[in-house]
């Protein structure tokens, strides 16, 4: 064992996934979950409580380095899992810390923030999943394992999302006991792929109900991050007015008797029932 204390550092299922799985493999003395953007009904503390992992989600973005020197240990392994501190070069140089890094795509292609969305838009065909070391520059650390997921003509947001986290902790799994043990060496990134910042976001955020039906129904499923409001909801104008795209829904028939908050974009092929929210 190369190191006597493991950081995970992170929000939501993948990092769970990661803490459940260390729970069975290594002391309760040596984990310490570190939770970013947490919320009263995280299941990240939970686990940790659960288990008995020393957790804290206390701390300020501009602190977790320091916060992370101050824990104890003298060669430690950072694992970031749904995180979206970007670390210091000084920070990084030290020889005692190593990070690695979970992230939705199979670099090099599509680094930073909400892969799934672009993916869609961009009509790609695959996207995927990587862990690799964690460098100064964004997403182009050294690749430990990665792998391909399928895109379909439905594929939402959240669906790519959902299956990223599974081949995640599934490719964690396979890795993690030789990692925590001896150096892996990671194959090289010698390009970057564009890099995605967490304000960008599809045609602006606005629905145009004039574009193709296939176009419509794409710009629906980049926004579709199922109950976790990822980003901000998808927004239509209407008769002068902003409204937020609440849910939607394919349908194959077009005899449908709207209500007061839908509307209906036909297509040939198929139509799409639209349900609106509160205006803007």
């Amino acid at each position: 064992m190369r190191f006597d204390k493991v950081i995970i550092l992170g929000s939501g299922k993948i990092a769970c996934d990661v803490v459940t799985y260390l729970n069975g493999i290594l002391e309760k003395n040596i984990l310490y979950v570190l939770e970013i953007l947490s919320n009263p009904l995280s299941s990240l503390s939970k686990i940790s409580n659960k288990y008995g992992i020393s957790y804290s989600n206390n701390c300020k973005e501009n602190d977790i380095e320091q916060f992370i020197d101050n824990i104890g240990g003298a060669q430690k392994l950072i694992i970031s899992a749904n995180n979206q501190h970007i670390f210091s070069g000084v920070f990084l140089a030290h020889k005692n810390i190593e990070v690695i890094n979970f992230h939705y795509s199979y670099l090099p292609e599509y680094r930073g923030m909400n892969i799934p969305t672009w993916v869609i838009y961009n009509n790609e065909d695959y996207t995927g999943v990587t862990w690799h070391y964690v460098t100064q520059n964004i997403d182009s650390g050294d690749i430990i394992s990665q792998k391909r997921i399928k895109i379909n003509d439905d594929s939402t947001a959240f669906e790519l999302t959902y299956l990223g986290m599974k081949l995640g902790i599934e490719l964690f799994k396979s890795f993690i006991i030789d990692l925590l043990n001896f150096p892996i060496a990671g194959d090289r990134i010698y390009r970057r792929g564009k890099l995605y910042l967490q304000h960008m976001v599809p045609d602006n955020g606005y629905l145009d109900v004039r574009l193709p039906i296939e176009d419509i129904y794409k710009l629906l499923r980049c926004f579709d991050y199922g109950k976790v409001q990822i980003i901000d909801p998808l927004k239509v104008k209407m008769e002068g007015k902003i409204y937020i795209i609440k849910k939607y829904k394919k349908v194959y028939s077009k005899e449908y008797v709207t209500k007061d908050d839908e509307i209906v974009i036909y297509g040939d092929e198929f139509s799409l029932i639209v349900t609106l929210g509160k205006m803007v």
